[in-house]
Formats: C-alpha cells, sequence, structure tokens
C-alpha cells in the first residue's frame, strides 16, 4: 500500500514539473521593457506633441513606434528627419501630460 502511494505521489510531481506556460491575451505584460506595438490613442497624441514642441511639420517619417510602462508611459519614436533617423521618447505621466524628452 505504502509503493502505491508513493508511486501515486511521485507520478504527481512529475506531472506537476512538466506544465506549460500559457500565455493568453490577458497574461500580464513585462512592466518596464520597450516592446514593439500598434500606435494607440494616447501614442497619437504623444506623437503630435512631439511633432509641436520639435516644429518638425510634415518634414518627419515615422520609422517605428515602441511603448514602455512605467510609472506612466514612455512613448519612443524613431523617425527619418531630412534622411537621418533620430530617437524621441515621449513621457506620459499617470494624470495625462506628455513631456518630450
Amino acid at each position: 500500500m505504502k509503493k502505491i502511494i508513493l508511486a501515486v505521489a511521485i507520478l504527481g510531481l512529475v506531472g506537476c514539473s512538466n506544465s506549460k506556460k500559457v500565455e493568453t491575451n490577458s497574461s500580464p505584460k513585462m512592466v518596464g521593457a520597450y516592446g514593439s506595438s500598434k500606435m494607440d490613442a494616447m501614442g497619437e497624441i504623444a506623437l503630435n506633441k512631439l511633432v509641436q514642441e520639435k516644429k518638425l511639420g510634415k518634414n518627419y517619417k515615422l520609422i517605428e513606434y515602441q511603448k514602455q510602462i512605467v510609472a506612466g508611459i514612455n512613448h519612443k519614436f524613431i523617425l527619418e528627419i531630412n534622411g537621418k533617423l533620430q530617437q524621441f521618447v515621449v513621457y506620459e505621466s499617470l494624470n495625462g501630460k506628455f513631456t518630450v524628452k
């Protein structure tokens, strides 16, 4: 009887250790890491703030957008301006204010 209980316990442990982590759409993302993502409405607002503050007009091409979630959100933009790539970060605070870094 003891051997059967021991065998069941070992099989249970082996079964638990072989389980796989399943990611779903609702799984939390890594906080603090930049991730490529589609630009949302707040990203559009951040881009508009950047364009206004740097007085870019329409003299730029958006190459890449990334978002970083920290104590607020960093919106990172890589823009092509006059044939040169430049990187900008716009910080969105928790109260909705945007600051170009």
